[in-house]
């Protein structure tokens, strides 16, 4: 059984690494390497802000949820909070 879970996790993971590289294949074969060079900083440049800000929401909720994880009321409120506040 751990081994059927495991492959499909594996399978999963696999296939969401080469959804996200597929752009970046693409371009780089059909637009150049300069352009892809600008496609990657453009994408970086989108994605730090939101990188930067779960980053530190991680490490300030993980601490903080496991204090109240046996208040669930307590835990499912902050949660979502803070599900709402990255959306």
């Amino acid at each position: 059984q751990l081994f059927s879970f495991g492959s499909k996790i594996t399978l999963i993971n696999f296939l969401e690494f080469f959804s996200h590289a597929l752009d970046t294949f693409l371009i780089g074969k059909l637009l150049g390497s300069k352009t892809l060079g600008f496609y990657n900083r453009a994408h970086i440049l989108i994605h730090l802000p939101m990188f930067h800000m779960t980053r530190s929401m991680s490490t300030v909720l993980f601490p903080s949820l496991s204090k109240i994880q046996h208040e669930p009321d307590r835990l499912r409120k902050v949660y979502l909070s803070a599900i709402t506040l990255v959306a």
